[in-house]
């Protein structure tokens, strides 16, 4: 039995949150975080066992890699709740229950796998480990059987989010048969990385060459397209994954982001509503067009469909970020403060709703609580060129200049094409007197977003500022000069 993959699309849902988290700071493109390389290359599935993480493995391998403590599920996992087939065909049910009605002792290696496969479709990823180890323990001489086994292994790593581990059992099925497509779509879809894009590609070319029919290589090579803002060749690719499977709701869901980059916002909604009514119970469907609304600022839309999306899944902090967004703009800020505070308590661990609530008591001029939520999105996440740049202006607040020049600096080292952190620099220069560097640093802003307005009027007023100065100096040199030659 060949366990189907899970459909990973948190690619997408992080496109839109940052498109939002933008929000409210400046407009523009929502762009992918994601820098992917083209690689058309031959395939050569044995010249990576050399490289990286995925080294060829120790004897004892089997022990290692299925004793490992998972960390938690992963938030791909959480969101898309898409993990295997809805339905569980009879003659499978029945495979099941004879396994599960077996003693340990009698047990076959195959019996374990159709066990682990259960439960990982119930999202029991601990006990589908367990078993998983209880099948190679029992080291099947069927090849298939084993490859079967560890590729079962990596699914369970990857919703428990050890990217290292799964990688690695992925990698290891497809050298023991390179010919076996969902190992490589899987390990293509989890090289989804700036360095390592192009693996992610040429794995996808090679699934879909081994298995040109199959919906999900198209999927998944439709999110590699889309992170490379290629975003012909990623429709492309969602079109013929519908094509494929017209009653899979993923093509469509694709689509909509792909359109949402685009800033093609009607045709984003289309899509969006065409994969609700295949799927008319995926919370992340009513999130993602939630989140496209709240854009657009239709909120009695977006309100709508992101209640719905907390109606199906009360754990989902999307949702709630919408709502905080939503309330923010019509200026509600207790129920906004309140949403930020929910999706903080479901996720903790997201740095988005930490910046947006830092925004919104920065709004209210409560600088102490807004510094607070600045400090705990660098910390969360240290790569956040936005969030040194709100914690910077947050130092400012308090006449801390040195300090707000540091992270200011920090954020412009991270992105030196954030024009908001370049005017904040040039508002430190001025307030420390260092009115060259500030006109400067205003300029440079405005290289970089020539729509800026509040460069724009920074700029204005320095050179104002400037010209005042100047004639005030000049006024103070005639008149000692002619005091002097009076005296």
């Amino acid at each position: 039995m060949n366990p189907v993959p899970c459909i990973l699309l948190s690619f997408t849902g992080a496109v839109i949150l940052l498109s939002l988290a933008a929000k409210g700071k400046k407009m523009g493109k929502t762009r992918a975080a994601v820098t992917l390389l083209v690689v058309v290359a031959s395939w050569a599935p044995c010249a990576w066992s050399s490289q990286g993480p995925l080294a060829t493995l120790p004897d004892g391998w089997e022990s290692n890699l299925a004793g490992k403590e998972p960390k938690g599920i992963t938030k791909k996992a959480q969101e898309t709740g898409v993990h295997a087939s809805q339905t569980v065909p009879t003659w499978m049910a029945v495979v099941e229950k004879e396994a599960s009605e077996k003693p340990d002792e009698q047990r076959t290696a195959s019996d374990y796998l159709e066990l682990a496969t259960k439960e990982w479709k119930a999202k029991k990823y601990k006990k589908a480990l367990r078993l998983c180890q209880a099948g190679l323990a029992r080291d099947p001489s069927d090849a298939r059987l084993r490859i079967e086994l560890i590729y079962q292994l990596g699914l369970i790593y990857a919703d428990l989010d050890n990217r290292d581990f799964a990688l690695r059992a992925f990698h290891i099925a497809t050298n023991m048969d390179p010919n076996y497509s969902w190992p490589l779509c899987n390990f293509g879809y989890w090289h989804l990385d700036p360095e390592e894009g192009s693996r992610a590609e040429t794995s996808m070319l090679k699934a879909i060459q081994l298995d040109p029919m199959n919906a999900f290589w198209y999927n998944h090579l439709s999110l590699i397209y889309n992170a490379q803002e290629k975003y012909d060749l990623s429709e492309a690719c969602s079109l013929k994954a519908s094509q494929a499977e017209p009653n899979s709701e993923f093509p469509y869901f694709n689509l909509g982001s792909i359109y949402m980059a685009q800033e093609k916002y009607d045709l984003a909604e289309t899509s969006f509503l065409k994969a609700i009514q295949v799927n008319p119970k995926n919370a992340y469907f009513y999130y993602n067009i939630g989140a496209l609304y709240a854009i657009q600022r239709k909120y009695d839309l977006s309100e709508a469909y992101s209640l719905k999306a907390i109606h199906l899944d009360s754990n989902m902090a999307g949702p709630h970020i919408n709502l905080g967004i939503i309330y923010r703009d019509q200026r509600k800020d207790d129920l906004a403060e309140a949403s930020f505070l929910k999706a903080i308590q479901i996720d903790p661990n997201d740095p988005k709703p930490q910046s947006l609530l830092g925004n919104l008591y920065n709004d209210q001029k409560k600088y102490d609580k807004a510094w607070a939520c600045f400090l705990k999105t660098v910390k969360l996440d240290p790569e956040n060129s936005d969030g040194y740049c709100s914690l910077g202006n947050a130092y400012m607040n308090f006449k801390l200049y040195d300090l707000a020049k540091t992270y200011i600096l920090k954020s412009i080292l991270l992105n030196p094409k954030n024009p908001i952190a370049y005017n904040s620099l040039g508002v430190i220069y001025w307030r420390k007197g260092e009115f060259p560097l500030a006109e400067e640093s205003f300029k440079k802003a405005l290289q970089l977003d020539p729509e800026m307005a509040l460069a724009k009027a920074n700029l204005s007023n320095l050179l104002e500022f400037l010209k005042k100065l100047h004639q005030t100096e000049m006024d103070g040199f005639f008149i000692r000069d002619h005091e002097g030659n009076a005296h």
